[in-house]
């Protein structure tokens, strides 16, 4: 998942690379002629693949395009082949590795990977999405208090991230839990952002004080939301909503 989401495919239709997520032009048009000049596509890599097939570097490279191309039976495979091999130099590489096998378990409706994952690595980065995943498990199992726990525990990872306090923020809101502790996350949120996703928090911020009861100030902060962006339509709605409970 990502955008932009840009696949290359050859002239009978097969897929030989993609390119995930936004890149400037100095970085998406030097990747677009390795595209075109075939390095380090997908035939590429296969192609080295079977030709050394004991080079872990490529069995990276490899598990790594089959994990953006959602080619998951492949990419398990090699990294799992990654993590048995277990090369000291490649740190980066076995994290990886071991995150996407815990994120596949978790779609099979099983944390205990992301959980032991916390406790290997608990200073990576992807520790804040793997308790974000493990919040949405306890979701869908309708176990409120050990989601509430997990977004906590989100929020702990990731302090400084705006997209984090608003997650938790709005989630709380949702819920209609720890109000007070998620409006002094969303307040933190907007102040942290910038601009272009300030009015989002905002609404968050919004909504929790109109949830508390704290109507005006609600109105005050959607208001501030529609001046930064005049044309979004649910910002408009959520103020006559707030209006009406006046």
């Amino acid at each position: 998942m990502g955008v932009p989401h840009v696949i290359f495919i050859n002239a009978d239709g097969s897929e030989i690379d993609r390119l995930i997520g936004y890149y400037g032009p100095d970085e998406f048009i030097p990747k677009v002629n390795d595209i075109l000049n075939g390095i380090n596509t997908l035939p590429y890599l296969e192609s080295k693949f079977l030709k050394n097939s004991s080079d872990i570097k490529i069995w990276v490279n490899l598990a790594e395009k089959y994990s953006n191309m959602n080619r998951k039976e492949d990419a398990i495979n090699l990294y799992k082949k990654i993590l048995k091999a277990n090369p000291k130099e490649m740190i980066e590489e076995i994290k990886i590795a071991h995150y996407y096998l815990a994120e596949n378990l978790w779609e099979q409706d099983d944390i205990s990977a992301l959980i032991k994952y916390i406790e290997e690595f608990p200073k990576d980065s992807r520790v804040t999405r793997a308790w974000k995943l493990i919040g949405r498990h306890y979701s869908i199992k309708k176990d409120t208090i050990a989601e509430i726990e997990a977004m906590k525990n989100m929020v702990k990872s990731d302090l400084d991230n705006a997209n984090t306090l608003n997650a938790y923020a709005w989630r709380m809101a949702e819920l209609k839990q720890n109000l007070e502790d998620a409006l002094n996350k969303a307040q933190k949120g907007v102040s942290l952002s910038e601009n272009a996703g300030k009015p989002m928090i905002m609404d968050t911020e919004a909504e929790i004080l109109w949830l508390l009861g704290r109507t005006n100030e609600a109105i005050e902060v959607i208001n501030h939301a529609i001046k930064i962006e005049p044309d979004d339509e649910y910002y408009k709605e959520q103020l006559e909503k707030f209006k009406l409970s006046l």
